[in-house]
């Protein structure tokens, strides 16, 4: 499973919504934050996984 899928996947079971919207939720703030989706999922899985934190480069 690709990591936006796991995130897509993580994001409906908190939030409950389809995978349509959840992938809108990923994918807004991915945009806003000038991101590829790819790197908001990385991040929003490690966040849930209680990764610490990647320091600014």
């Amino acid at each position: 499973m690709s990591v936006v899928g796991r995130a897509v996947g993580i994001l409906m079971a908190l939030v409950p919504c389809d995978s349509r919207c959840a992938r809108r939720i990923l994918a807004e703030p991915a945009s806003a934050a000038d991101v590829c989706l790819q790197e908001a999922a990385w991040a929003a899985v490690a966040v849930l996984r209680g990764d610490p934190p990647l320091p600014n480069s």
